[in-house]
């Protein structure tokens, strides 16, 4: 809930990003790995799915660790959704 204020979206919008982690999060580590956000990549561009991926991976894991949070995945939608 407090995630959700202070990032502007709703409780509703805040919990639907929470499932669609949850699913993307195939190892339940609580963190979308390398491997989880090239599938993300390779399932919006079978041309250039490596580019992609790497591109993906370096705009969701802000702090560069490897690992993507719940967080640095909410702060990315959260972009998106203001950009919109």
């Amino acid at each position: 809930e407090s995630a959700a204020h202070m990032t502007s979206l709703t409780a509703s919008e805040a919990a639907r990003i929470a499932k669609v982690f949850s699913i993307l999060d195939a190892d339940d580590s609580g963190m979308l790995q390398t491997s989880e956000i090239c599938r993300i990549a390779s399932g919006h561009s079978a041309t250039s799915g490596q580019i992609d991926c790497q591109n993906l991976v370096e705009v969701l894991d802000g702090d560069n660790d490897g690992k993507t949070t719940s967080e640095e995945f909410l702060q990315w939608l959260t972009g998106i959704k203001a950009k919109n």
